[in-house]
C-alpha cells in the first residue's frame, strides 16, 4: 500500500477493516455449505474494494479447504493480510508450509477443547501434543505467528492456563467467555454462578506477564460490567471495522447475529453500521475493537474538524479510552 492510501484509511476511514471469512459451515438444515473457489476469490475482491485489508479464514476444517493455499495467495496478491482461525483437532501441521508460502502470516489456534478437558488426563495430554506440534511447525516456518484462543465452556485458573500455553510455545492468548452459560452454580449442573465468573475475570485481569500477551484490561472491565449489568466502556466495532462473512456469502456484523447486512455482492460500504453493541463477550471482536478505538477516535475527530466542530474533535481525540487502545496496539505490534 502507498502512503496516500495508508493516510486515507487511518485519517478518514478509521483504519483498515478486518473480516472473519467462514469457508465451510452448517446451514440451517445442518448440511455443510462450502464456498467454492470462484465465489471466495470474488468475495475477497469485493472486501478489498471496500476497505477490508485483513482476512481471517475460519470455519469447519479450515486447512482441509480444497486449494486453500491458492485462496491465501489470491488474498495476499490483493494486498490483504491473511490469517487463519482453526480449532484444535482440525489443525493440520502438514498444510502449513503451502499456506505460508502462499502468504499466510498468522494462525489462531482455538485450544478451548484442551482446557475444557482438564479432568480427562488422556485427552488433555493428547491435546497438548497436538497444539505443540502446530506451534513447533509454525516456528520452523520463519515469520508465521501463532496465538492461542481459549473459548471456555467452564472456568479454569487463568494463571495456570497461561503457564501451560507458554510451555507449549505460544506468545499470546485470548480468553473468550462466549461459551460460558450462567446458571445457579456448577453444583446444579447449569453452569457457573455470576460470582464465580466475576472471580475468574478478576484473576485473569491480575495476570501480569511481560512477554506474554493476553486480553487488554478493558476487555476484563467490560466483561465484569456485562455480567453485572453495568455500563461498558468499549463498544464492538462489528459492522463498521469488523465483519463476518458466512459460508452462504452473507455479510454479517459478527458471528453472533443471524441478521445479514447484505449479500457480499451487494456490499459497497453503505451498509456499515455503528450500533454501539455491547451484548456479547466475543474476544476476537471485542479485543480488536479496543485496539481500533484510538484509530476510529482520530478519524472521528478529523471529520468533526472538517465540519467546523473543534470542541467535539478535541473530545474525540482526548478520549481517555484512546490511551489503553494505543497501549494494547503497540504491545501487540511484535505479535503481528
Amino acid at each position: 500500500m502507498d502512503i496516500k492510501s495508508v493516510l486515507k484509511e487511518i485519517c478518514l476511514d478509521g483504519g483498515p477493516g478486518i473480516c472473519l471469512f467462514s469457508l465451510c459451515e452448517p446451514d440451517a438444515s445442518g448440511e455443510l455449505r462450502t464456498v467454492n473457489m470462484a465465489e471466495a476469490e470474488r468475495a475477497l475482491k469485493i472486501l478489498y474494494e471496500n476497505g477490508v485489508r485483513q482476512v481471517i479464514f475460519t470455519g469447519k476444517s479450515v486447512f482441509g479447504y480444497p486449494d486453500g493455499d491458492r485462496l491465501v495467495k489470491a488474498a495476499a496478491e490483493l494486498g490483504m493480510r491473511t490469517e487463519a482461525l482453526v480449532r484444535l483437532g482440525e489443525a493440520e501441521a502438514s498444510r502449513l508450509p503451502a499456506w505460508v508460502k502462499a502468504g499466510l502470516s498468522k494462525v489462531y489456534l482455538n485450544v478451548g477443547s484442551l482446557f475444557n478437558a482438564l479432568d480427562d488426563k488422556e485427552r488433555f495430554l493428547s491435546g497438548c501434543d497436538s497444539a505443540s506440534e502446530i506451534v513447533k511447525a509454525a516456528a520452523g516456518l520463519g515469520g508465521l505467528k501463532t496465538e492461542a484462543v481459549v473459548t471456555l465452556e467452564k472456568l479454569i485458573d487463568p494463571e495456570t492456563a497461561c503457564s501451560i500455553l507458554e510451555q507449549l510455545g505460544f506468545k499470546a492468548v485470548s480468553f473468550d467467555l462466549s461459551g460460558i452459560k450462567i446458571g445457579s452454580g456448577a453444583e446444579a449442573g447449569e453452569g457457573p454462578a455470576v460470582e464465580e465468573v466475576l472471580a475468574f475475570i478478576d484473576r485473569a485481569a491480575a495476570v501480569k506477564r511481560e512477554e506474554f500477551i493476553i486480553n487488554p484490561p478493558g476487555y476484563w472491565n467490560d466483561m465484569r460490567n456485562l455480567f453485572t449489568g453495568e455500563r461498558q466502556s468499549y463498544v464492538c466495532q462489528g459492522g463498521y471495522k469488523l465483519f463476518y462473512l458466512d459460508a452462504a456469502l452473507r455479510l454479517r456484523r459478527c458471528p453472533g447475529t443471524e441478521e445479514a447486512l447484505c449479500s457480499i455482492e451487494a456490499f459497497n460500504g453503505s451498509q456499515s453500521v455503528r450500533d454501539g453493541c455491547v451484548n456479547c463477550p466475543n474476544a476476537l471482536f471485542r479485543c480488536r475493537s479496543i485496539g481500533l478505538q484510538s484509530l476510529t477516535s482520530f478519524s472521528d475527530g478529523v471529520h468533526s474538524l472538517c465540519f467546523s466542530q473543534p470542541s467535539r474533535a478535541a473530545r474525540q481525540w482526548l478520549d481517555p479510552r484512546n490511551i489503553e487502545s494505543l497501549k494494547f496496539f503497540f504491545k501487540n505490534m511484535k505479535n503481528y
